[in-house]
């Protein structure tokens, strides 16, 4: 029996295209848990309640609903309107029985985090009792902070953190932030699930794996967005091969 089997995976399903389908092929290939995100050709927006209804619908009662909250793609700065938004888009979340969110803010500079309002959010979800995810925002921060601002997050009470390994003004997958990925599951310490994503399918996923030692599995997860589609959607047999692929290694 391969260790991998228990490790974690997360679809990412483009609310835009087959929705209902989609999440239902992630709930019969045994997918953990699905991320819901509206307009992924800018990145990923906060899904409708609506998306959330028929989603929660045929991921039926398993733990494991996602949704992104992100209200626009003019980068992860948000005024206050947006945070007022924000908070709606978590309540529409907890009404629709979502489990978790998923959210990234840093300061107008992409320099800091934006504590202030990460936590009015981090709370008001935890008030909902969700799961809180950090995105990929966090690659938009000096690369030199990223250790520092892990433990900020961790502080805060984030639960998972979404990560290629790669800056995100550079081009690049899981792969290629395969060090970089490392070095933060292991100052972690299995203080917060790492959640592994960035152009990873069944072709890259064994080498992902692979360096990662097996205490950190449970504290690991894979997130896969394109590797589990088939001409541009996510069907059943692209979400089964994906997650076949992860059982069926073999530990080294």
């Amino acid at each position: 029996m391969s260790n991998f089997s228990s490790v974690a995976t997360e679809i990412c399903i483009n609310t835009d295209q087959n929705l209902a389908q989609s999440v239902e092929a992630a709930y019969i290939s045994g997918a953990n848990r699905v991320e819901l995100c509206r307009s992924m050709e800018q990145d990923g927006l906060s899904p409708t309640p609506t998306d959330l209804e028929t989603a929660r619908k045929h991921f039926r009662d398993r733990v494991g609903l996602l949704s992104m909250i992100r209200p626009h793609a003019n980068g992860f700065f948000y005024s206050q309107n947006d945070i007022i938004c924000m908070k709606e888009q978590i309540e529409s979340a907890h009404l629709a029985n979502a489990d978790g969110i998923v959210l990234g803010l840093l300061n107008a500079s992409s320099s800091h985090l934006d504590l202030p309002s990460l936590e009015l959010l981090i709370g008001y979800a935890r008030d909902f009792g969700m799961k809180v995810t950090f995105h990929r925002a966090f690659e938009a921060l000096p690369q030199k902070t990223w250790l520092q601002n892990l433990d900020v997050l961790i502080e805060l009470g984030v639960d998972r953190l979404l990560f290629s390994g790669v800056p995100w003004s550079q081009s690049g997958d899981a792969v290629k932030g395969l060090k970089n990925i490392k070095k933060l599951v292991f100052h972690a310490e299995s203080r917060i699930e790492i959640v592994i994503g960035g152009g990873v399918h069944c072709g890259n996923v064994k080498k992902i794996l692979h360096e990662i030692p097996q205490a950190y599995y449970p504290h690991i997860s894979i997130h896969s967005y394109s590797g589990c589609q088939k001409n541009g959607k996510t069907t059943n047999n692209s979400v089964k091969n994906f997650i076949n692929c992860i059982k069926a290694i073999h530990p080294i």
